[in-house]
């Protein structure tokens, strides 16, 4: 099976997860023979995912969040009106998407939740089967449980989620707690929602939860305005040992800050390895990191973006698997209270994540071979 990954660039989690799926392809004899990748608004792709992932490697104009310079807040209008202007007006990205897919030539695409995948679809059609992966289309489960008020937010976010699995053959929902398939309007027609457990990296998976905690906290910085924030609440409580990582140019080996307070550069490796052995962990309200983190049952401090509706959301749903709390800044006094009263009981979440790359890779071998997945 030669398959064919579009990937949304914005953060990390797609990006990891898109080379969870390609390790687990290979394992099993399949063929990733390129990818084409949104290219974020800021920055460029890290690393770790250009050295790994299949090549030709295809970058990609396409929807991306604008956010406020000073404060890292998203900005909702701009970034709507920029991504409708591109959505629905601009011919070069699904120029460069489809004659990436023509010149791959593969038996089944992979598309983690890149909008241009779905306008490609509807406006010109594809004829490889494609099967849509992540998170966000938890968004469209019936039981899902979005946070109060906010409709206008919720509408739009459907939507939005809708728009990106336009013409795919199946659509699997990526979630931390175990959830039946549904039928949805928002799927094309004869398409059901089907959950699974995160799909995350084997140097993750082959980790086990540290039997005896380090005395460090841990937290992911994006901005220095988040900084700004950390580093007053470490100065009042100098005596707590603090690791942070920080996806800041010019951060190239660790910093010692004072005896406490340490800044690292962005390293996937390094990152989950002290996680596993933190007290806590301190981030904004990305799924992956979150996923990481119960599984190495380090309890979570989320901080959603502001007016990042995605990221409350998933606030909200990292309080209803029992993976921590979440907060408005941060301020880690909260993380602190809720560490002793955390009794993580993750067994069977663990066990799905350790099942999840075969399961998945059943499901691509069955949409490639024409077999409908049904409820």
């Amino acid at each position: 099976m030669r398959c064919f990954f579009v990937i949304q660039g914005e953060g990390r989690g797609h990006l990891t997860q898109a080379l969870a799926l390609q390790q687990a392809l290979r394992a099993a004899n399949h063929e990733v023979v390129g990818a084409a990748v949104g290219m974020p608004e800021q920055g460029s792709w890290p690393a770790f995912f250009t050295d790994a992932i299949a090549k030709p490697l295809t970058p990609l104009r396409s929807v991306s969040i604008i956010t406020d310079t000073a404060t890292g807040a998203v900005r909702p209008l701009a970034t709507v009106g920029r991504g409708l202007r591109r959505v629905f007006f601009e011919s070069e990205p699904l120029d460069t998407l489809q004659a990436a897919i023509e010149t791959a030539d593969p038996d089944l695409i992979v598309n983690f939740f890149e909008p241009m995948m779905g306008v490609l679809a509807r406006k010109r059609g594809v004829t490889v089967p494609t099967v849509a992966v992540a998170h966000q289309y938890m968004f469209l489960h019936p039981g899902y449980r979005f946070p109060p008020q906010r409709w206008a937010r919720r509408a739009l976010t459907h939507w939005a989620t809708h728009l990106t699995a336009w013409g795919t053959d199946a659509c699997i929902a990526l979630s931390l707690y175990p959830a039946p398939p549904a039928s949805t309007a928002w799927l094309p027609d004869g398409v059901s929602l089907t959950v699974m457990p995160p799909l995350l990296r084997p140097s993750v998976r082959r980790l086990s939860p540290g039997n005896e905690r380090a005395s460090h906290v841990q937290a992911y910085l994006l901005n220095d305005s988040y900084a700004q924030q950390l580093m007053c609440w470490h100065h009042a409580h100098p005596q707590v040992p603090l690791r942070c990582f920080w996806r800041r140019d010019g951060i190239h080996t660790p910093e010692q800050v004072d005896s406490t307070l340490t800044i690292y550069p962005l390293s996937a490796e390094r990152f989950i390895q002290s996680m596993a052995q933190a007290r806590g962990l301190a981030t904004t309200a990305g799924f992956e990191s979150v996923a990481e983190a119960l599984y190495l049952d380090t309890p979570v401090q989320a901080v959603p973006v502001p007016g990042h509706y995605e990221q409350l959301c998933n606030a909200y749903d990292i309080v209803r698997a029992g993976a921590g709390i979440r907060s408005n800044q941060f301020s880690l006094d909260a993380l602190l209270r809720f560490i002793p009263h955390y009794v993580p009981d993750t067994a069977a979440y663990r066990a799905r994540v350790q099942q999840m790359p075969a399961q998945l890779v059943e499901h691509l071998e069955r949409v490639a071979g024409g077999e409908a997945l049904s409820l």
